[in-house]
């Protein structure tokens, strides 16, 4: 269950394997079936995501990389940051500079929610942590959207490539972990 618009290259070479190439006009929606099979309430969660930055947006909006219903995101700010968040507001997100990420290279950008803390890592290095308390997502329709946002498409289409989108929604990806991902996939 899911749906795409706009246009975006896929097969493209990735990180390992095939990734989508985002060019800034179209984004990948899955459907709630996606969550409902895979969710779990407890109170930790992890999402992992390796990208190419083609450069901060410029068109005012954040571009989303992957998201959760807007509650969970990975996202590009306009500011020249990416940034993540688990709260369900803006407020209380977590980030590092771009000029990191747009070398052409792949990246992998990594956030995860302990039950009371989150925090984001580029490379498997942690960039930035805060206090959080994680947005109860049960409550909304729980659509993922990769490139773009989760509700409309195409909506804050992101200019990049994403691949190997993972989310984990009972656990707060230790550091060893988040090394074992980097490595098997550096």
């Amino acid at each position: 269950d899911g749906s795409s618009a706009g246009s975006f290259n896929t097969g493209v070479t990735g990180q390992f394997g095939e990734a989508y190439e985002f060019t800034g006009d179209g984004g990948v929606k899955l459907g709630t079936d996606i969550f409902d099979q895979y969710y779990s309430s407890g109170n930790s969660v992890s999402m992992n995501v390796w990208i190419t930055e083609d450069g901060a947006p410029t068109s005012g909006q954040d571009q989303k990389i992957f998201t959760v219903e807007g509650a969970y995101n990975i996202y590009s700010a306009d500011d020249g940051n990416i940034y993540g968040f688990v709260t369900g507001t803006r407020s209380d997100q977590v980030g590092f500079s771009t000029s990191q990420v747009t070398d052409g290279s792949f990246h992998m950008v990594t956030l995860t929610f302990d039950g009371s803390q989150q925090c984001i890592y580029l490379d498997a290095t942690q960039q930035e942590c805060s206090s959080a308390s994680k947005y109860d997502i049960t409550s909304l329709n729980r659509a993922v959207g990769i490139g773009t946002n989760y509700k409309a498409l195409p909506d804050r289409i992101y200019t990049g490539k994403i691949d190997e989108p993972r989310i984990s929604f009972d656990e707060a990806w230790s550091q060893s972990q988040i090394d074992s991902l980097y490595n098997s996939n550096s």
